[in-house]
C-alpha cells in the first residue's frame, strides 16, 4: 500500500494566494462591482458671464472654488471620472441688478455610466458689481543681463494694448498690463517669444479678479552683435622724408560698434576722418569725426574724439 505523502506547506501557501487573486480579479472585472467614488477639488466656472455683461453688469466674487463630489460608478469605468472630466458650474445669466445671489451648482458628469451621490457644496453664493473696462498699454519686464557680444535692439509687442473688464471694484485697481518677467540671459540670438500677461496694481500685485482681452504677448525681440576696435587716426600728407617727426594719438583709443553680425565680423578698426598733417606747426589737440561705417552704430554714443598732434 503506498503512503500518502503531505504537500508541501509552502506549495499550500502559493496556491492559497493564486486563488485569492484569481477570486479579486474575477469580483473586480467579471462581476464589475458598483462602488463609490470620492472626486476632490474640481473647478468651479461660471457661465453666463456674456448675458450679464451685456446687461452692465460683472462678477466680483464667488464663495467657492472647488467642488468634492461622490459619484457611484462601475469599478471598469472608474479611471473615465477625475477632476479634468467632470465639471461645476453655475450660470448668471438670469440675474440682472447688483447684490448677491445663492446659485444653484450644476455638476455634469462624462457619461451617463455613472451617477451623482453627494457633493460638498450645492449653493454658490456670487456678488455682482457694475461692469467696467478700460485699455492700458502691454509693458515688457525684462529680467537679467544680455549676453556678452549682443546690444537689445528693439522689442516689439502684439498686442501694444489689452482690454481690462470685469467688475468695476477689479479694474479700478488694475494700474498697469505686464509680461512675465523675461531672462535676457537666455537669448542667444533675435528671437520670437510668448509671455504671459498679468494685470498689476500699483504695488506691482496681481488682479486675479479682472479679464484680460489676451493672455499673452508675442514679443519679437531683437539684438544686434557687438565689438571692441580700435579708433585709427586717417593721417593725411605727412613728410616723407620724415614720416617720424610727426605722430597723432586718439582718445578714447577704443570703442564699441554696434550693428548687425554680417557688417560687425567684418570691421577691424574705425577711422577718423582725414587729417592734414602738412597744416601743423606745433603741438596741437583737437576734435575730429569718426567715420562711422555705415549700419553702424557706437555704443558710447560718440561721433567726435580728440586728437592730439605731437613733434617729435
Amino acid at each position: 500500500m503506498e503512503k500518502i505523502t503531505n504537500p508541501s506547506p509552502w506549495l499550500v501557501k502559493i496556491a492559497a494566494v493564486l486563488l485569492a487573486v484569481a477570486l479579486w480579479f474575477y469580483v473586480s472585472y467579471a462581476e464589475n462591482p458598483e462602488m463609490n467614488s470620492l472626486v476632490r477639488g474640481i473647478p468651479v466656472s461660471i457661465t453666463g458671464t456674456a448675458d450679464l455683461r451685456d446687461k452692465g453688469f460683472a462678477v466680483s466674487e464667488i464663495s467657492v472654488k472647488t467642488v468634492d463630489v461622490r459619484i457611484k460608478v462601475r469599478r471598469t469605468q472608474l479611471n473615465q471620472f477625475n477632476s479634468q472630466t467632470i465639471s461645476a458650474s453655475v450660470s448668471v445669466s438670469g440675474i440682472s441688478g447688483v447684490g448677491e445671489y445663492d446659485l444653484p451648482l450644476l455638476v455634469t458628469l462624462p457619461s451617463t455610466s455613472a451617477s451623482l451621490a453627494d457633493r460638498s457644496v450645492t449653493l454658490a453664493t456670487v456678488k455682482i458689481e457694475p461692469y467696467s473696462q478700460k485699455e492700458l498699454p502691454v509693458q515688457f519686464v525684462p529680467s537679467g543681463e544680455v549676453r556678452g557680444g549682443l546690444v537689445l535692439d528693439e522689442i516689439i509687442l502684439s498686442p501694444e494694448k489689452v482690454t481690462v473688464d470685469g467688475a468695476k471694484s477689479a479694474v479700478d485697481k488694475v494700474d498697469s498690463v505686464s509680461t512675465e518677467a523675461v531672462d535676457m540671459s537666455s537669448f542667444t540670438e533675435s528671437s520670437v517669444i510668448t509671455a504671459r500677461l498679468y494685470a498689476l496694481d500699483k504695488d506691482g500685485g496681481v488682479i486675479d479678479e479682472a479679464s484680460l482681452s489676451s493672455e499673452s504677448a508675442v514679443a519679437t525681440v531683437s539684438f544686434l552683435a557687438s565689438k571692441e576696435v580700435p579708433v585709427q587716426p586717417d593721417m593725411r600728407n605727412i613728410d616723407n622724408e620724415s614720416p617720424d617727426s610727426i605722430s597723432c594719438t586718439v582718445t578714447p583709443e577704443k570703442v564699441t560698434v554696434v550693428g548687425s553680425a554680417s557688417i560687425i565680423d567684418n570691421i577691424e578698426y574705425v577711422m577718423t576722418d582725414p587729417i592734414d598733417m602738412s597744416s601743423f606747426y606745433a603741438d596741437t589737440q583737437m576734435t575730429i569725426d569718426l567715420n562711422i561705417p555705415t549700419g553702424v552704430k557706437i555704443a558710447e554714443d560718440i561721433e567726435r574724439v580728440s586728437a592730439q598732434i605731437t613733434f617729435n
